[in-house]
């Protein structure tokens, strides 16, 4: 694999401090890239076993990618599209995060709800055991936006 500049590092811990204030509770990891995600290096967040986040820089933006995977054998079974945040140290870094976090754990939530990522019989079970990491997330994100002025959606 490629290895990992002393600058792309600096822009994953700094996301890392961005993440850490939304939730104390997530520890990102930074990973080695792979062909399937089109990235050399990412930070990877594990919120929930039906989901994890990836993170990366391409030309000085932050993108990321929702990666569902499946209950039963933890493999990946839909990778979401590319999508964009800020430029890499922009202000509203922060914001976006937040935003981005809260919105994963609301749409985990709901996929779960709706019975689209689990079997109708066991959508029971899987709040009570997978879904609590993605309840807090989505509700520290939200509450992080409202004690820093911003607008929560939802």
């Amino acid at each position: 694999m490629f290895a990992i500049d002393e600058a792309t590092l600096q822009q994953f811990y700094s996301l890392s401090a961005h993440i850490n204030d939304v939730d104390g509770n997530l520890t990102p990891e930074i990973v080695a890239g792979s062909p399937e995600l089109d990235l050399e290096h990412g930070l990877f967040l594990h919120p929930s076993p039906l989901r994890s986040i990836g993170f990366w820089t391409s030309q000085e933006l932050w993108l990321y990618r929702n990666i569902d995977l499946n209950i039963v054998d933890g493999t990946v079974y839909r990778i979401g599209e590319t999508q964009t945040l800020a430029p890499v140290d922009h202000p509203l870094l922060a914001e976006q995060v937040a935003r981005t976090l809260a919105r994963a754990g609301r749409e985990l939530i709901s996929s779960v709800a709706d019975r689209i990522i689990v079997p109708r019989e066991s959508v029971g079970d899987v709040f009570d055991a997978h879904l609590a990491g993605a309840a807090r997330m989505a509700f520290c994100g939200r509450a992080w936006l409202t004690r820093n002025g911003y607008q929560a959606e939802w």
